[in-house]
């Protein structure tokens, strides 16, 4: 991914992150997770505003987990 990134591959960069994302969440590997979310949320990526917001909540509900 840091390829892509230096590259400015957005669209494999996305992509990467998008299987990045369901890969961490079904294995609960919440450290990767929290990493490829914030990717993803970035501004670099063209995901809808829907979907920064879904991503959010997880990583909200996430913390709160942690947190109690």
């Amino acid at each position: 991914m840091w390829d892509y990134r230096s590259e400015k591959w957005w669209s494999l960069l996305q992509s990467a992150s998008v299987l990045g994302l369901k890969c961490a969440f079904n294995t609960a590997a919440i450290t990767e997770y929290f990493g490829l979310a914030l990717e993803y949320m970035g501004r670099k990526m063209s995901t809808t505003d829907e979907e920064k917001k879904r991503v959010h909540n997880n990583l909200l509900r996430l913390l709160s987990v942690r947190i109690a």
